[in-house]
């Protein structure tokens, strides 16, 4: 399948009636996307996205209540995207590594939380986590 997104998820919230996709755009394979106009770019990832889950019911699909582009690049104090990220499977396989404590060094930080990875709301609770862990080694001195 060809298309501009790299790589999505759902964002829904059952509770508030809310539901969201995230899609990412990047890399050389999609730098057509970025020179469409704004509309065309709409298209291109509803089209995307209806390709991606076949099942869905188009209508749906192609009306969305909102969309919003975010360009990455353009932002002056990122410089490319709002969160880092590894490669296919690998947060799966070493997470759990990345985040055990090494002597008395503990580690935190928004890609190592368990809910809101790359997020600032990750990194409050991995840090919160890490600080838990600290009180708990430091019982036992």
């Amino acid at each position: 399948m060809r298309g501009p997104i790299n790589y999505s998820w759902e964002l829904a919230n059952e509770e508030l009636k809310q539901y969201s996709i995230a899609a990412f755009i990047a890399g050389q394979g999609s730098a057509w996307w970025f020179d469409l106009p704004t509309l065309k770019q709409e298209e291109a990832l509803l089209q995307n996205l209806a390709e991606m889950v076949p099942q869905a019911d188009s209508k749906e699909v192609w009306a969305p209540f909102e969309i919003n582009i975010q360009d990455w690049a353009k932002e002056e104090y990122i410089g490319g995207g709002p969160t880092s990220s590894m490669g296919p499977g690998d947060y799966a396989r070493y997470s759990q590594a990345l985040r055990e404590p090494y002597g008395d060094l503990h580690f935190a930080g928004g890609e190592l939380a368990f809910e809101w990875k790359g997020y600032l709301e990750g990194a409050v609770r991995s840090g919160s986590r890490a600080a838990g862990e600290i009180v708990e080694a430091l019982k036992g001195v």
